[in-house]
């Protein structure tokens, strides 16, 4: 029997935000409501039965904002998932250059009033480009309707917009189903 992924064509993913979840004196993956400790290698583990189990596509912060070196490891053994690094870039062009360099990720989130200069976003989706590195635009919560976020997607040529399904995102959907519509 297919799975639902299969039968409607969807792909499913997490955002971890596992720096949330990283305890820096402990050096673990604390999970309070499982009560659960993992090591980085049983996170990367855990990771992995979950891409295994669920058919998982889209992989968002698995580790913390530092360990540049596990999200390589989970590249390496995934490389047809998107691994992407929201809290692990940051849209920072240096943050960038250290993932590039160490293969760590092959998407990014891209949250323009992170760095607060079109320039700055432009130099990082240049340098994500050059390096193959898919581009997933988002804003940030608490987000206002303001739709220029849709706008910076579709004019850097994002290959995604994340953007959420209700309340004030909803406009942010409406302005993308309008550009589409005249594109």
């Amino acid at each position: 029997m297919k799975s639902i992924s299969e039968r409607y064509d969807l792909n499913f993913g997490i955002d971890f935000a596992a720096s949330n979840l990283w305890n820096e004196k402990e050096q673990q993956y604390i999970y309070e409501k499982a009560g659960q400790k993992l090591s980085r290698t049983e996170q990367l583990l855990f990771i992995a039965d979950l891409i295994d189990n669920y058919n998982l596509f889209y992989l968002e912060d698995p580790f913390h904002e530092e360990d540049f070196v596990s999200f390589s490891a989970l590249l390496n053994r995934y490389s047809k998932r998107l691994i992407v690094g929201d809290d692990l870039i940051c849209t920072n062009y240096e943050r960038l250059e250290k993932a590039i360099k160490l293969k760590s990720v092959n998407a990014i989130i891209v949250k323009p009033n992170q760095v607060g200069l079109i320039s700055e976003v432009e130099k990082v989706v240049r340098e994500a480009k050059k390096n193959d590195i898919k581009l997933v635009f988002s804003h940030r919560s608490g987000e206002t309707e303001d739709v220029s976020i849709v706008h910076l997607a579709v004019g850097f040529e994002s290959d995604f917009i994340k953007a959420g399904i209700s309340g004030e995102r909803t406009v942010k959907i409406n302005e993308l189903l309008r550009i589409s519509e005249k594109i």
